[in-house]
């Protein structure tokens, strides 16, 4: 969706397990790279979502695919590195927006404050994660009382792609916020964190909230 954030949907009912695979990136040079991902929810086989990430001469394009069996771009979000903008563009609907960064972080603290007021998910902003490595496996926990994230990952072959990675990994989860459809970005931003801590490329992601 292409609208600004005016509220908080959020529907949580028993154990909501969201996991995310990613394939290891592929690599042309340094800078130039792209990731398929899917999203999964629960037990089911066919994932809600698909993506196909292209990162090249400062510019990340972030395809959101159909699942036909030839799939299509239903949606694009290009992020320029060098300027600090989006641009989103929905290919069913025709419609294109641009978003300066500023706009973005505007729309961030906003939710933030809009988040921590309601007793329904104030636990979004306000929840503290444990850590928990374990290098030989590659698996990482963050748990709190309300969320619990599990990933696995390894260093890329090649660590020169690891900055742009991470900056699109923040820059992609604060845009969350511009969508009243995508669980608000604070407890994903804190695995960022992680990530980056690390120096991993994650390969597959697992998301908990037990309430």
């Amino acid at each position: 969706m292409l609208t600004s954030k005016s509220g908080i949907q959020i529907l949580v009912s028993g154990l909501l397990l969201a996991w995310a695979c990613f394939c290891s990136p592929t690599v042309n040079w340094a800078q130039e790279f792209r990731i398929e991902s899917e999203v999964y929810v629960g037990d089911e086989k066919t994932p809600v979502s698909q993506n196909l990430t292209l990162f090249s001469d400062g510019m990340i394009y972030d395809f959101q695919m159909s699942g036909d069996a030839q799939p299509k771009p239903l949606e694009i979000a290009i992020y320029d590195k060098r300027d600090k903008y989006f641009v989103l563009v929905d290919l069913v609907r025709n419609q294109r927006l641009k978003l300066e960064q500023v706009q973005i972080i505007q729309m961030v603290e906003g939710l933030r404050q809009q988040t921590s007021q309601n007793e329904l998910t104030k636990f979004l902003v306000a929840d503290k994660f444990e850590e928990n490595f374990d290098l030989a496996t590659g698996l990482t926990e963050l748990l709190s009382p309300s969320i619990e994230y599990r990933f696995f990952g390894k260093q890329p072959s090649d660590v020169a792609i690891l900055p742009a990675y991470f900056e699109f990994l923040d820059q992609f989860t604060r845009l969350n916020a511009s969508d009243p459809t995508k669980l608000p970005p604070f407890p994903r931003l804190q695995l960022n964190r992680s990530i980056q801590k690390l120096g991993w490329f994650p390969t597959k992601v697992e998301m908990k909230l037990r309430r």
